[in-house]
């Protein structure tokens, strides 16, 4: 159990990570010389490290199928920060992949978690 936890946290990371690179991308216009000066950056690549460790950890323990597509749940995650925090829209087409994603990811784990 304690694998899976380790896996949805690299997850969780791995998503806010992405956050941080959109929100430098956007303040910095694109600009690949402000991007490297900012501090944000490299918290964002030390986290992303992290999470990397952790999905490496898990993978030690975890079927290799539920690894990579308990990665789309990211997808899922991604969705709501970009609705919450960027102002996104959310529509029918995107509420119905995520559904279908998440009901994969949960039925493959479940699955394997039972074997």
């Amino acid at each position: 159990m304690k694998y899976y936890v380790m896996l949805l946290l690299s997850v969780l990371l791995t998503a806010l990570v992405l956050v941080f690179f959109k929100i430098v991308s956007m303040d910095s216009k694109g600009d690949i010389i402000k991007m490297l000066g900012d501090i944000r950056l490299y918290v964002a690549v030390l986290i992303y490290g992290g999470a990397f460790l952790l999905w490496i950890i898990s993978a030690s323990k975890i079927d290799y199928t539920v690894l990579v597509f308990s990665n789309t749940g990211g997808l899922i995650i991604s969705g709501l920060v970009g609705y919450f925090v960027f102002h996104e829209t959310i529509t029918l087409g995107k509420i119905i992949s995520y559904v279908l994603i998440a009901s994969g990811v949960i039925t493959l784990v479940l699955t394997s978690a039972r074997t």
